[in-house]
């Protein structure tokens, strides 16, 4: 069987934050930041694919999985635009903190403390329509593993949505010297500027699981008002759309 697995330090490091996870100005603000735009680009994308959807509900009754879901944050707006979230994280403390809010918002999202590797395993899961995986492949052991392991779990005709970093210079100096040293926007050691894929990276590896890219756009960070913006170029931050070949 294919094993993406988990690497122990990571899970650590984010069960350090998991108490903080929801706070818009704690050390995960950059994803309070980015979620707007990283939805609007999902939204967009299944609109294209669903044209029968319904304005309010876009997402209803499509069956998501959301691998390294941490508090809550992504697959929250998910339900809300309709769709049945199975959210996923090797992190104990965080999955706890997403079903507190799950529970207290009154959303029906089933939250598991599972990796990957995990979800492969269990026969319950499987089919999904579509799937997020924001921020996490530069995370992960082996991510070639992981992306096959993404297109084993989707339906034919799904869709896979990847974000990460590409290691570039500009990449080295915003999200790690810059927002990790020089303004404390994440903690230091978050990322691993070695762990960041340059687009081409993703894509081979992708094309390897069966995988083609259907779109791709860069995530500007506005520093004057903490927002992202979707752009032309993917140079720092990135979002991708995949299909099956």
């Amino acid at each position: 069987m294919i094993q993406s697995g988990t690497d122990p330090k990571q899970t650590s490091h984010f069960d350090a934050l998991a108490q903080e996870w929801r706070d818009p100005e704690g050390p995960m603000k950059p994803l309070h930041w980015m979620n707007q735009t990283r939805i609007a680009f999902i939204r967009n994308t299944l609109e294209k694919r669903y044209p029968d959807h319904q304005p309010k509900v876009p997402f209803n009754d499509k069956i998501c999985l959301d691998v390294g879901c941490g508090a809550g944050l992504l697959s929250e707006p998910m339900t809300r635009l309709g769709a049945n979230v199975t959210g996923i994280d090797p992190s104990e403390e965080a999955i706890k903190i997403a079903q507190d809010y799950a529970v207290h918002y009154g959303l029906d999202i089933r939250y598991l403390n599972y990796a990957l590797d995990d979800v492969v395993r269990d026969p319950a899961l499987k089919n999904f329509d579509f799937i997020t995986a924001l921020e996490v492949i530069e995370h992960v052991p082996d991510p070639a593993a992981f992306i096959q392991q993404l297109s084993q779990l989707m339906k034919p005709d799904g869709v896979i949505f990847l974000s990460t970093l590409n290691r570039t210079v500009k990449s080295f100096l915003e999200a790690i010297v810059g927002a990790e040293y020089v303004l404390g926007l994440l903690p230091k050691g978050t990322h691993q500027w070695r762990a960041f894929f340059k687009p081409h990276e993703v894509r081979d590896m992708a094309e390897k699981a069966g995988l083609k890219v259907i779109d791709l756009k860069g995530l500007k960070f506005n520093l004057g008002d903490h927002s992202f913006e979707l752009s032309e170029r993917p140079d720092t931050n990135y979002i991708m759309a995949l299909e099956k070949i």
